[in-house]
């Protein structure tokens, strides 16, 4: 009787031994899933963002053959004109310049903090 027992016992611990292995297998391979899962979204949100930025690139390319977006890119950016134009420039009021030299500069948190408590 004891020399069936002892295969009994080796076959119970070969099959708790490959239940414990499969069952870390399978963790191990839902993890690196969920892992590739994770990179395969980052990805598609990437692809996503370069084609809107290609879309945008194929308009800005198909609005500048136009004639008319030229013209407009040359007046507001390069400041010329048309033969017969005239160009009227508004001066800026000394107030207006004023102001725009008296603002204070945004200072940091620390700054702040340097200022109260008297740290040059």
């Amino acid at each position: 009787m004891e020399k069936a027992k002892k295969p009994l016992i080796l076959l119970a611990l070969i099959l708790i031994f490959f239940t414990v292995f499969l069952a870390i297998s399978n963790f191990k391979i839902n993890q690196k899933k969920t892992e590739l899962d994770s990179e395969l979204q980052s990805l598609e949100n990437k692809a996503k963002e370069l084609e809107q930025k290609k879309n945008l690139l194929e308009s800005q390319i198909s609005q500048s053959q136009n004639q008319e977006y030229l013209e407009e890119v040359a007046r507001e950016q390069l400041n010329l004109q048309k033969e017969g134009e005239k160009v009227v420039a508004f001066p800026i009021s000394e107030n207006q310049e004023e102001t725009k030299e008296n603002k204070p500069e945004k200072q940091t948190f620390w700054q702040k903090i340097k200022v109260f408590f008297g740290i040059k």
